[in-house]
């Protein structure tokens, strides 16, 4: 998996310490940016890790609640993606929340398929996990930028008012969807 960062201890993108990764691909959707001094980095700045290695990180700092995926675009590593929850599934100690952070709408998501195979792999923890798949969607947008926009669920706040969080959790074997964002009226 390649990687521009990758952070222990993290605290400033989910309201639970956790490991943060910074991926490098992006396809240039946002206008206005605010990531665009990560894509002008060069690929001699790049990381290689294996998605089991990111896990045993993870299993060996009790400290670690998440594991969360931002930078420029994690789904366009889609794959580096679902490895990296399959190795969870296998060799995680515990539950993890999977925090996502996308540029891509809600319907981006369905389109590309991005969700089903998010959802397929996180279907494949025991019916009784705990953990969370939580998804940041939408697009940077400057003119839609927000001071207060709180996403309760990640505990910091979203950039623009476009942006929503999507929240699956796993009950009696299920998958259950909720959505929360500013057009919602809850966060």
């Amino acid at each position: 998996m390649l990687l521009l960062d990758l952070k222990l201890d993290n605290v400033t993108d989910y309201c639970k310490p956790s490991i943060l990764l910074v991926f490098p691909f992006c396809k240039g959707k946002c206008k206005g940016c605010h990531n665009a001094q990560l894509q002008k980095l060069s690929a001699s700045k790049y990381k290689t890790i294996s998605p089991s290695d990111v896990i045993d990180m993870y299993n060996k700092n009790e400290m670690q609640k998440a594991i969360v995926m931002a930078g420029l675009e994690p789904l366009d590593s889609i794959i580096d993606v679902e490895f990296l929850i399959h190795s969870a599934v296998a060799n995680a100690n515990r539950d993890i929340d999977f925090v996502i952070y996308t540029g891509y709408t809600e319907e981006e998501l369905v389109d590309n398929e991005y969700e089903n195979k998010l959802l397929s792999a996180f279907n494949k923890f025991p019916q009784d996990y705990k953990g969370k798949l939580i998804i940041k969607v939408g697009r940077f947008n400057e003119e839609q930028r927000v001071n207060d926009y709180h996403s309760k669920i990640l505990g910091v706040n979203l950039a623009t008012s476009n942006q929503s969080i999507r929240l699956y959790t796993r009950q009696k074997g299920l998958i259950k969807i909720e959505r929360y964002g500013e057009k919602d009226g809850k966060q």
